[in-house]
């Protein structure tokens, strides 16, 4: 980034947002029925984000038409990013958070910021923008960062309350110099049609650079049963064990912000003490640090790359509740880092809340990005989510994802 970019990036994005906070500010009746939460005391009252320029959007299905919908380079605000964790809001837009994401606001110099956030729907697809042009979860004060692993939706009428599950990082992920600090909750009102609000940004439990600390929120899924299950993951820092661990946590819509409320499955029971919690995949040959569940038809499944970031299999365990027990681990296709040696291909996720391309198929995105940084700064498009379709229940495959990386 060039000197003085940042600078003119926020002057321009100050133009740009004043118009889009007038018409917000303007609808502040609105926004009642979470003044609750901000009476509470939480550390962003009334922080309104804007939404950016509307893009022409008409909802994709399936994998060939979320492609083409991945060509970001005509907004500014977000040419390139990964993760891309969605779900659908109350008012039936699509809400997408992204990591570490890349932007041209003064149309010459890439800046960058630690995540964003996109809403396509209603016609338009739309950049999630805060008043300083920075990231839709903001860094703590000693410059530590948010990536997004997971999102809950509890809706209130056409309005919904969101809370992202995010992974705090220390470092430069593009350097590949970053340590994983444990997991934070960033909640959203997102009243309908309109752009989120920041509510709170909450860290779960102390620093720790450990692997070994399971990071709740990895993923998480709505069971249908009245209870949010959460999902945490964990390595144990051991030579030749590159995978992840899965442990599972429930808690109601109405409590999931009170983590004393949360149970944790114990492999017989619901136990209050997160310390009680089994495992059930484990590291040998398990997930990827952040991963998906999802339900199809009554059986749930986990996705994920097999045997973590380092694996080359796109991977599914079955089971017939939210919490297990899990089968073994089934290929349905491969995503190898050794196809071009500089592209990274990593972190797949499913998206049930998208438009599918046939019956029991699922979404799933592919995270990109590379050793290379001169790959980047000439073609950044290299750094976005590419989109395959895998159908349920999965047949092994030995087809390589993502041809074009």
């Amino acid at each position: 980034m060039q000197p003085g970019s940042r600078a003119r990036a926020r002057a321009l994005f100050g133009a740009v947002v004043a118009v889009c906070l007038t018409a917000a500010i303007a609808s502040v009746g609105a926004f009642a029925w979470w003044r609750t939460l901000e009476q509470a005391g939480t550390p962003y009252p009334a922080l309104r984000y804007a939404l950016g320029a509307c893009r022409a959007f008409e909802e994709p299905s399936g994998a060939e038409g979320y492609r083409a919908a991945a060509s970001m380079a005509s907004d500014p605000w977000l040419i390139g990013a990964d993760v891309g964790v969605s779900a659908r809001l109350a008012d039936g837009r699509m809400l997408w958070a992204f990591g570490d994401t890349f932007r041209v606001p003064d149309g010459t110099s890439i800046s960058a910021v630690r995540n964003s956030m996109l809403i396509a729907g209603l016609g338009c697809r739309r950049v999630v923008l805060p008043p300083d042009g920075g990231a839709v979860i903001p860094a703590r004060q000693d410059g530590v960062g948010y990536w997004p692993m997971s999102i809950v939706v509890r809706p209130n009428g056409s309005d919904s309350m969101v809370t992202v599950f995010a992974e705090r990082v220390r470092g430069d992920e593009q350097a590949f110099d970053f340590v994983n600090l444990g997991p934070a909750m960033a909640t959203y009102a997102v009243p309908a049609g309109q752009a989120p609000e920041l509510v709170s940004v909450e860290d779960l439990g102390q620093d720790s650079p450990s692997r070994a600390t399971v990071g709740w929120g990895a993923a998480a899924a709505d069971g249908g049963d009245g209870y949010l299950y959460l999902y945490g993951t964990a390595n144990p820092d051991a030579p030749m064990i590159f995978g992840w661990s899965v442990r599972v946590a429930r808690t109601t819509a109405a409590r999931l912000d009170d983590t004393s409320s949360w149970e944790y499955w114990t492999g017989n029971t619901w136990a209050a003490s997160s310390g009680d919690a089994a495992e059930v995949i484990s590291a040998q040959g398990g997930v990827s640090q952040t991963f998906s569940v999802f339900a199809v038809e009554g059986r749930w499944y986990a996705l994920s790359k097999l045997d973590g970031d380092l694996g080359t299999d796109l991977a599914v365990w079955s089971a017939p509740q939210p919490w297990g027990p899990f089968g073994d681990p089934v290929s349905v296709g491969r995503i190898p880092n050794d196809e071009n040696p500089s592209i990274l291909r990593y972190m797949p996720l499913a998206h049930p809340q998208a438009q599918q391309s046939g019956p029991r198929h699922m979404l799933v995105s592919i995270s990109r990005n590379s050793l290379d940084p001169h790959v980047l700064a000439d073609s950044p498009s290299v750094y976005r989510p590419f989109f395959v379709d895998i159908e349920l229940p999965p047949k092994p495959s030995s087809r390589v994802l993502d041809p074009r990386g």
